[in-house]
C-alpha cells in the first residue's frame, strides 16, 4: 500500500541519527509542514487541515500533542502514530498488550523492504516498541512475534 496524501504534517520530538521520518517524508512528493514542540504541534494540527499527519514520539509524555492528535483522529483525520506511552492509543482503538517485542512481521507495508520481516532492536530504550489488542474496526497491517498488532490500520484507512 502506499499513502498518497498531498500535506502532511510532521513532529518528531527527538531526532537520532537513525531517524528516518524526516528523510523519507523529504524525499516524497508531499508538502511537509514539520514542527519540534507541543506547542508548535497542537497550533500548525488545529489551524490546518492536513491529508496526513505523522508523529514519531521518542522522549518524553505529550499529553497536549497526544489530545490534539487524538480530537484529529476522531474527527475523521489520518494519522500516522508511534509513541512509547499509552496517551493516544484509545484514538486509534488499540490496547497496549505487551512491549519489547523484536519481529515484525508485515503485511501490506513492506513495498520497497528487504522482506516482509523486519528484526528489531532496541538501542537502550526502556520500551523499543509495543504490541496491541487491535479494536474492532480495525485491520492489524504486522504481527509481533506475541501475535498481536504492530502496525494497526483503523477508521478510514490508508490515505488515498
Amino acid at each position: 500500500m502506499q499513502a498518497n496524501a498531498g500535506t502532511v504534517l510532521f513532529y518528531d520530538d527527538f531526532v537520532f541519527a537513525t531517524d528516518t521520518w524526516g528523510d523519507a517524508l523529504a524525499a516524497s512528493s508531499h508538502t511537509v509542514t514539520t514542527v519540534s514542540s507541543d506547542a508548535a504541534f497542537v497550533t500548525a494540527i488545529g489551524g490546518s487541515t492536513f491529508d496526513l499527519v505523522v508523529t514519531q514520539f521518542d522522549s518524553s509524555s505529550h499529553g497536549t500533542a497526544a489530545t490534539a492528535l487524538s480530537a484529529h483522529v476522531t474527527g475523521g483525520g489520518k494519522a500516522i502514530f508511534s509513541h512509547w506511552l499509552t496517551e493516544g492509543d484509545s484514538a486509534f482503538e488499540v490496547t497496549q498488550f505487551a512491549t519489547n517485542k523484536g519481529t515484525l512481521t508485515l503485511g501490506d507495508f513492506d513495498a520497497g523492504l528487504s522482506g516482509s520481516v523486519q528484526v528489531l532492536t532496541n538501542p537502550t530504550y526502556g520500551t523499543c516498541s509495543r504490541s496491541f489488542t487491535a479494536g474492532a474496526g480495525t485491520t492489524t497491517a504486522a504481527t509481533f512475534e506475541d501475535g498481536k498488532a504492530g502496525i494497526v490500520v483503523g477508521m478510514a484507512g490508508v490515505p488515498s
